[in-house]
This record gives C-alpha cells, structure tokens and sequence, in this order.
C-alpha cells in the first residue's frame, strides 16, 4: 500500500509517499514488486521540483536487503544522510530497518 499527499502552509512543496510493504520473507517477490511500484510512484517525473520526494513507513526490510533494492537504486537512505552512522543507532524498532528515503 502507498499513499502520495500534497502538503500545505509551510511544507508545501514537498511530496511525501507514505508506504508499507508485505513484511513475511516468504513472500519476497511480492515486496520487491511492491518496492518496485513504490519507486515508480516517487519517481514519477510529474513530482520533480525544489523539493525532495519523501518516501516513508513500515518498509519491513533491513535498508541493505534486496527486497529495497528498487528503492534504494533510486532513492537516497535519509537516515545515513541525515547523519546517522551506519550499524549504529536505530532506524526504528527493527534495528537497521529502513523508515525513510528521500529523491532530492
């Protein structure tokens, strides 16, 4: 499931996706294909502007899984960006599990 909102106020601009992807290992063709349609939707040339693409939610998967690999070949890990170390710290309640990618 993903949503795509527009904001108001001071945020207008942005264009933030809010996702969450099937979360059992046994079904992993399934969440790459869903990684993947994320990735088109926050691709999508019609949102190119000043402001980063925000993709965020239960992504269900380490952020150096394969089941990201659609995601994170376009899209940019906004914890490391952010600062976060590496192996270091939390990404969420799973540990290094990725929250949130930006396309700047």
């Amino acid at each position: 499931m993903a949503i795509r909102a527009a904001l108001a106020g001071p945020a207008a601009g942005h264009r933030p996706h809010v996702a969450c992807l099937e979360h059992e290992p046994a079904y992993n063709d399934d969440r790459v294909t869903q990684a993947g349609a994320v990735a088109e939707l926050a691709t999508d040339p019609a949102l190119d502007g000043p402001a980063p693409v925000l993709v965020a939610g239960d992504l269900n998967a380490d952020i150096d899984s394969p089941v990201l690999r659609p995601l994170t070949d376009v899209l940019t890990d906004a914890y490391t960006t952010g600062g976060g170390e590496v192996g270091r710290g939390h990404r969420g309640s799973g540990g290094q599990r990725a929250i949130a990618l930006i396309r700047s």
